[in-house]
């Protein structure tokens, strides 16, 4: 498929794992105190991965010693601590200050700026707070959604996203190469052992039919490679459910393509397995068949 442009990113919580929101207020302030509490309820209501940290009336965690905290004191103590629980856990923060000369709030939003879509996302739970808490005697639950909808993409952009998928598409058709090319050469191993051991002769002896033995051997065989097939459908799906890997995996995970995917490994095998077996005959040791088939698979891209 052809790069497309960037789909429209709602700007949420949603694509992180867990959060600390540590805020301070002037408890003694209506005004601060409402807007605080519209803070709050503004959080609670988008995401179940916040949690709050009152650092005015919540003085039991660490870098507080039982008192309220100043905001940049707490953060610069929990980096010095670790780097790595800052970076990670600390996203957003809010400070909420009283202005006694104008009779207004302060109102300070902080972010983490390792994540690219943080900043917007600070701003918007300001802006749901000042919107609930002045439109508190409504009915209507309302909200402010920001939404991040990128530019068109540029002719180099274009070229370089392209190159991109066609270095994956490389990548994997690489990866399948070496693995399908192992696991087929592994059926001729027993093949050729039997053979110069003279034990397939014993069985024909022993009244094993040609048909029976070689149908027996390709069922089994096939049986093997489908489960081997369906742990990679199973990986593609994990992907397939990343941000890194979606847009490249879908190409083989999606509408009809799935299906077309599906019917082209059952195809492989039920070709590719005969081969093996009629490759078979040539070798005499079965480490220099499986050494000699796997690099003709290879080498050939069979797969």
């Amino acid at each position: 498929p052809k790069p497309e442009d960037s789909p429209p990113l709602l700007m949420s919580f949603n694509r992180y794992i867990k959060t600390n929101v540590p805020y301070t207020y002037d408890r003694n302030d209506t005004a601060s105190l409402d807007f605080i509490r519209s803070y709050e309820y503004a959080l609670k209501q988008s995401t179940k991965i916040a949690a709050l940290i009152d650092l005015t009336t919540n003085n039991t965690r660490p870098c507080q010693d039982g008192k309220p905290t100043d905001l940049i004191l707490y953060l610069s103590c929990i980096g010095q601590r670790s780097l790595l629980e800052l970076s990670d856990q600390y996203l957003i923060g809010a400070n909420v200050k009283v202005d006694t000369s104008r009779e207004s709030l302060n109102l300070t939003g902080l972010f983490n700026n390792q994540p690219y879509h943080i900043s917007p996302l600070t701003l918007n739970y300001l802006t749901n707070a000042l919107l609930k808490q002045y439109s508190s005697t409504s009915e209507i639950n309302r909200t402010i959604t920001v939404i991040n909808h990128p530019f068109p993409r540029s002719l180099t952009e274009t070229v370089v996203d392209f190159q991109s998928q066609q270095f994956f598409g490389f990548r994997m058709a690489s990866s399948i190469v070496f693995g399908f090319g192992f696991m087929m050469a592994a059926f001729s191993v027993f093949l050729i052992k039997e053979r110069v051991s003279k034990a397939k002769h014993l069985q024909f002896l022993s009244g094993a039919g040609g048909l029976n033995f070689w149908l027996t051997t390709f069922i089994w065989d096939f049986v093997y490679y489908m489960i081997a097939t369906i742990f990679i459908f199973i990986f593609w799906t994990i992907f397939y459910h990343t941000d890194a890997l979606k847009d490249d995996l879908k190409v083989f995970l999606t509408g009809d393509r799935f299906g077309y995917t599906i019917l082209l490994y059952i195809f492989y095998g039920f070709s590719h397995i005969p081969m093996t077996y009629l490759l078979s005959f040539i070798f005499q040791i079965p480490a220099s068949g499986f050494a000699w088939l796997t690099i003709i698979n290879i080498i050939t891209s069979n797969n």
